[in-house]
């Protein structure tokens, strides 16, 4: 399912879905150009999303990273540079706040997530 497919492209940026962790390393693969954010699961089949995170990072390292989950914050995420958290589920406004923290360099955003910077 694309989380945030119509309200970013409503806003102005390009999503990439996938379905899980290895489809989004592969659909990633065959894509040049920059990548400015993952949004990911923190938990996810085959691959969670401090994995996925990790692999990405490795070929694209200024990437920023938004974690997502129903079950809470993580120290998982806390390991990552530059990681804002979503608690699930969000609103469309929610997303959209967290994605410009991300942007600006951390600080308070919506939902109770704090950016790393």
């Amino acid at each position: 399912m694309a989380v945030g497919e119509p309200v970013l492209a409503d806003d102005g940026y390009e999503d990439i879905s996938a379905q899980n962790g290895r489809e989004a390393v592969r659909l990633l693969g065959e894509r040049s150009g920059r990548l400015h954010l993952l949004l990911t699961d923190m938990i996810m089949p085959g691959m969670d999303g401090l994995e996925l995170a990790k692999r990405v990072r490795a070929e694209r390292p200024h990437v920023r990273v938004i974690w997502m989950s129903g079950y809470g914050r993580t120290t998982a995420g806390d390991a990552m540079a530059a990681v804002e958290f979503l608690q699930t589920p969000f609103t469309p406004e929610a997303l959209l706040q967290n994605m410009r923290a991300v942007f600006d360099g951390g600080g308070e955003s919506a939902e109770g997530g704090v950016g790393q910077g």
